[in-house]
């Protein structure tokens, strides 16, 4: 299976960080320099997979709720 590499930002329509997570730039590019989202770099930019996103949304505390 491949990994597809996901930029932090993209034109209008195409997948994103900021899009997938629905997460302002800012804010992405906060939990990166706090090393909470990993990425991979490539020349200079950064871009992160499907793999890495899942294991950051893993790792955010679940408040509230029945949370299971």
């Amino acid at each position: 299976m491949s990994s597809q590499l996901i930029p932090i930002e993209a034109p209008s329509g195409e997948r994103s960080m900021v899009s997938a997570l629905g997460l302002h730039r800012t804010t992405v590019l906060r939990e990166i320099k706090t090393g909470r989202l990993k990425t991979v770099k490539v020349g200079r930019r950064r871009f992160t997979t499907d793999e890495l996103l899942a294991e950051y949304v893993a790792s955010l505390p679940v408040h509230g709720g029945d949370a299971a």
